[in-house]
């Protein structure tokens, strides 16, 4: 394919992916709306027409307990100290012979 075709599909492809998203928000937007509509007109009927409560509003309150979350526990775990590492010790000098200027380590 040329590159003007790879150009024009690319740019095809996003407006498709715009109008798709848009379509679906403002379906989501008249959804929203028609239910904020219909929101009085429910409190209305759960009143009735001399205006007092309906009975399913005057119960009491239900009180829910919940057990809080447990403490964490906090591990701290350290080394013995035999188990440490111990450091390189470096030692001026070395082997005799091609390498004498060179250090070594002896652990």
């Amino acid at each position: 394919m040329n590159s003007i075709h790879r150009i024009g599909l690319a740019i095809a492809g996003v407006v498709a992916a715009l109008t798709v998203a848009s379509a679906l928000v403002v379906t989501g937007y008249m959804r929203a709306r028609a239910v904020a509509d219909q929101a009085p007109l429910s409190q209305t009927a759960t009143t009735g027409a001399t205006g007092a409560a309906s009975p399913a509003s005057t119960l009491p309150p239900e009180t829910i307990y919940v057990n809080p979350a447990p403490t964490p526990v906090t591990i701290t775990q350290t080394a013995p100290p035999g188990a440490q590492a111990t450091p390189p010790v470096f030692r001026p000098g070395g082997r005799r012979g091609r390498d004498s200027g060179s250090t070594t380590t002896d652990r």
